[in-house]
């Protein structure tokens, strides 16, 4: 009796050793496992790299909210406190769930975008868009989001001029796709 407590007890101090461990940040390794630790941290920039992660939502979104109440870094953080109007009004993870959904929707990376500058990032302000059409610039281009936008419309426009199914053009895609269209033939599929 007593040693089947003992090894209970034994058990339980290594499974709460267990939980402990996963718990901890990465920090928390740095001088315990410097290789763990560089495991993780190498990881979670490989993640903030991919379009519709986490890890990318998480951090557009918390840049996103710096640059709001004008944090360390941040233009409006000289001197003054934040933008002028307007807050982003919803939880920092529902922020980050429709950033994702955005990101895997697009199939690219996007940036939060404000349609008025003068106002904060309040959800009726804000507006996802590829990084490329102007991430920096004070608008973005509305010729080139309204291209963005209907790029799989003038897809469908293409083929009906030539007669073709979108099963037959995705058919022939993938006879002669190399790696690069991987991801154009699933946009295409969804």
């Amino acid at each position: 009796m007593i040693e089947l407590e003992t090894e209970l007890l034994e058990k339980a101090v290594a499974l709460a050793d267990e939980v402990e461990s996963l718990i901890k940040a990465a920090h928390y390794w740095k001088t315990k496992d410097p290789a763990k630790y560089k495991k993780m941290v190498s990881q979670l920039k490989s993640d903030r790299k991919k379009s519709g992660h986490k890890a990318a939502a998480q951090q557009k979104v918390s840049q996103a909210k710096r640059r709001e109440r004008g944090g360390k870094g941040t233009k409006s953080g000289q001197g003054r406190s934040g933008h002028a109007s307007g807050h982003m009004d919803q939880s920092t993870g529902d922020a980050v769930k429709r950033h994702m959904t955005a990101e895997k929707k697009a199939g690219e990376r996007l940036v939060i975008d404000r349609k008025d500058n003068k106002k904060g990032y309040e959800s009726k302000n804000t507006r996802t868009v590829p990084q490329k059409l102007g991430i920096g610039a004070h608008t973005v281009d509305a010729k080139k989001l309204a291209a963005w936008k209907n790029k799989k419309s003038s897809l469908k426009k293409s083929l009906e001029q030539y007669n073709i199914s979108e099963d037959q053009f995705i058919s022939l895609l993938k006879s002669k796709a190399s790696d690069e269209l991987e991801q154009f033939i699933k946009i295409l599929e969804e």
